[in-house]
């Protein structure tokens, strides 16, 4: 089912397949608990909190949940958000990973597949991968069309789905490559260094410590540098720098504050920086990519 409003109240338990795809501003829901599911936006920005800890959903990630998960959230009246929350219902997502595992190629590379019908996903900020918006932007299209519901939803959550299966099976292979000697330890290392990840994503505004974002990851700094790197590719400063562009891109483009706004809203305190990072990242001052897109 798609619906193109934000329902009130929630929900109940034991709902179906289910996609929210709705614009507003200034929506709040009170902790509540839901199946499995992907938040994602094509515009602005939505917060989750989730046991006390704050995501913030923009236009380059998306927030995965497990089933059962407990969780507030809430759109700001800054700007006009396009949400898009797809909820799978259990029944559906444990016969189409049943479907994934029983594939006699994928028994014979994994022979204990048969294992993860009880997949816990990692519960974290994800960038969105081009497969991935390109199964968004389907499920978007039949949406805009006005198809509500439909065979055609089933097919295309379960292909969803499957990525995101993909998506966890290459995630527990890099996990493999921690440098702990325990499986056990290496997984508690990701979700750490996932909670510093989410930490900095949340906190693009205000200024980032690493002591700071150590101490939310339980990791000394050291630790925490070497194994961010590893995990990420980047040090944790280098991609608190990519997602303030990247912010900063978006708020140029789509929003009407001022530059000047925009610089403080992503936390930089000088105007000057951040217009010499904003044109060596993307070619173009904050004015003139705004001018751009206000000629187009």
């Amino acid at each position: 089912m798609i619906v193109h409003h934000f329902p009130r109240p929630c929900p109940p338990a034991g709902w179906p397949n289910l996609v929210i795809h709705a614009r507003g501003r200034g929506i709040e829901y009170a902790e509540h608990e839901a199946p499995l599911s992907i938040k994602c936006v094509f515009q602005g920005q939505e917060e989750h909190e989730v046991g006390g800890i704050r995501y913030v959903v923009d236009e380059d990630s998306y927030l995965l949940l497990n089933h059962g998960q407990r969780y507030s959230s809430r759109v700001s009246w800054e700007q006009e958000t396009e949400t898009f929350s797809v909820f799978f219902e259990r029944d559906f997502t444990e016969q189409a990973l049943r479907s994934w595992l029983d594939t006699p190629d994928r028994l014979l590379e994994d022979p204990q597949a048969g294992s993860m019908l009880s997949v816990d996903f990692v519960e974290s900020l994800y960038p969105r991968d081009p497969a991935l918006s390109q199964h968004l932007l389907e499920i978007r299209q039949e949406s805009d069309a006005g198809i509500a519901d439909g065979p055609w939803l089933d097919e295309l959550l379960h292909a969803l789905l499957g990525h995101l299966l993909n998506r966890h099976a290459d995630l527990l292979r890099r996990i493999e490559a921690l440098p702990a000697v325990r499986r056990a330890t290496r997984i508690e290392q990701y979700r750490r260094l996932r909670r510093a990840r989410d930490f900095i994503d949340a906190n693009l505004a205000g200024e980032l410590r690493l002591a700071e974002i150590a101490r939310i990851a339980c990791l000394s700094p050291y630790h925490l540098l070497r194994l961010f790197k590893g995990a990420f590719g980047q040090t944790p400063h280098q991609y608190a720098t990519h997602r303030r562009l990247r912010r900063a891109r978006e708020l140029v483009v789509n929003s009407d504050l001022s530059i000047s706004e925009i610089c403080y809203h992503v936390g930089y305190e000088s105007l000057g920086s951040f217009s010499y990072r904003f044109k060596r990242q993307f070619g173009a001052s904050p004015r003139q990519l705004r001018s751009r897109h206000s000629a187009t």
